[in-house]
């Protein structure tokens, strides 16, 4: 059974994190709202180095982070969303305002460590 965290609430110590370059593949689902975003066309890197990205959220399934939801500077004025799998696939992506300050985060979906 997978658990769900959020940076905001904290991540568990001793969840084995992705670490590194991933090379990203990405889903259909993806490479659809990589066009259809309400901010405009999103052109998709094709690597990620998780040490230079911001981690919002993981899943973990036995201590290890099987998903995570990285944020990355997209240009001055907007971020980069993405939900990556551990092996670099690619959920889905989204762009966010850097200045969107997110206050309604949903306490009940996330669990604390």
């Amino acid at each position: 059974m997978s658990e769900l965290y959020h940076v905001k609430l904290g991540f568990p110590k001793q969840a084995v994190f992705i670490r590194g370059t991933l090379s990203l593949t990405y889903s259909r689902h993806a490479l659809a709202e990589s066009i259809n975003d309400r901010y405009g066309i999103i052109v998709l890197p094709q690597k990620l180095n998780v040490e230079n990205a911001t981690l919002i959220e993981i899943e973990v399934e036995m201590n290890v982070v099987v998903k995570s939801v990285y944020r990355i500077p997209l240009d001055a004025e907007r971020d980069l969303v993405l939900v990556v799998l551990r092996d670099g696939y690619v959920k889905t992506v989204w762009v966010n305002k850097r200045n969107d300050v997110h206050r309604s985060l949903d306490r009940s979906k996330y669990r604390r460590p």
